[in-house]
């Protein structure tokens, strides 16, 4: 009788489990064995919902303003027209020492419930060399552990309830870094030891270069209609690309991207199928690596089964001079050398988007009207 009520329990856990993973949660709730939910579920539930709103409109502003909002205030209410999304239904609940331990992150014009982790906030005094704001040092961080970082996170719940900056949502202790300890000793991620590991600038264009580190005369809106930047990298198989050669003769699709980028890897299929299509057309597709290590990205060829060519911006110079601020973000130089199209982020819509600008510039028509003196 024993064994015939512990088979049954097991079968009624496999069940949930089904369950909690078709709904497409990443992280499991077991419902209670009456099927009732308590509160606390529901109250998760919501606040996953919540954050995953929150994370859509993030992305919208990215899009549209080529940089992440200081504070999730901005979005409201162009990309967040409901604002009681960033209050969680568990914040009556809240401990209220969990909210004073980080003054630095409190929105100054919307009260909310969760933390953006790559806010405007400062941190204070960081020895050495001043002050650093707070998306300064996830950006950091960003270059090390790669782009399932925090980018909001809700304290109320136990674990923390996290969105990472590709989308994916976790659990893990107050100390997000521990849950990283398999890539880095959470020691490595601190502020200290990132700035000794990183020049001044060169991690921030791997990850999210916060707005007041871009170069001001490279936006990315300021090429359109004039020469491409000429560049000249070493690809990943050994050879050499340069730009310039390909004047006259090829439209050149330029993709800035990493490995560890989410975004990046769903634009990525969409990108070397239009390649495909195109090549016999002399459109050119270049997938520009920001500063990995050849094997890392040999790796990740390998597990995606995808196939490209990849020049190396080892030192991040090439995104500089493209005005790279975040990733993936894809150049289109038409076959007179100068930068029809830009395209910052990944949407479903982008391979749909490039082949009908690739379609207009083979019929000669101009994407971008010639600059103005």
């Amino acid at each position: 009788m024993t064994q015939q009520k512990t088979m049954q329990t097991t079968t009624r856990l496999s069940s949930i489990l089904a369950l909690a993973l078709t709904a497409g949660f990443t992280f499991l709730v077991l419902a209670p064995a009456s099927g009732q939910k308590t509160d606390a579920v529901r109250q998760k539930e919501a606040c996953v919902s919540n954050l995953k709103s929150i994370h859509e409109a993030i992305q919208r502003f990215r899009r549209d303003q080529q940089t992440l909002p200081n504070w999730l205030s901005d979005l409201v209410p162009k990309y967040l027209a409901d604002s009681s999304v960033l209050t969680c239904p568990a914040a009556a609940a809240f401990s209220r020492d969990k909210t004073k331990s980080y003054p630095h992150v409190a929105d100054p014009k919307v009260p909310n419930a969760y933390v953006y982790e790559f806010c405007d906030g400062e941190m204070g005094a960081i020895a050495p060399g001043g002050k650093m704001k707070l998306r300064e040092l996830r950006s950091l961080q960003m270059a090390v552990v790669g782009g399932d970082i925090p980018i909001l996170r809700c304290l109320g719940h136990e674990p923390v309830l996290n969105v990472g900056f590709d989308g994916v949502v976790s659990e893990s202790p107050l100390r997000w870094e521990e849950q990283f300890r398999d890539r880095v000793a959470p020691s490595d991620l601190q502020a200290e030891k990132l700035l000794a590991r990183f020049s001044s600038a060169t991690a921030q264009k791997v990850a999210v270069r916060p707005e007041s580190r871009a170069r001001k005369d490279v936006k990315p809106d300021r090429l359109l209609g004039k020469p491409a930047p000429n560049f000249e990298l070493e690809l990943l198989d050994g050879d050499r690309f340069e730009l310039a050669k390909h004047k006259g003769k090829d439209i050149v699709i330029l993709d800035f991207w990493a490995t560890w980028c989410g975004p990046c890897r769903n634009a990525l299929p969409g990108l070397v199928e239009i390649s495909k299509e195109y090549r016999p057309k002399n459109v050119l597709f270049q997938a520009v690596d920001l500063q990995e290590e050849p094997d890392t990205i040999r790796g990740y060829l390998k597990k995606s089964g995808l196939s490209f060519s990849v020049p190396l911006d080892k030192d991040g110079s090439v995104s500089e001079l493209f005005g790279v601020d975040g990733i993936p973000h894809t150049v289109i130089v038409g076959k007179d050398g100068t930068v029809q199209a830009i395209h910052v982020g990944y949407s479903p819509d982008n391979k749909k988007r490039i082949q009908r600008e690739l379609d207009d510039l083979l019929a000669g028509k101009k994407l971008a009207p010639a600059p103005k003196d």
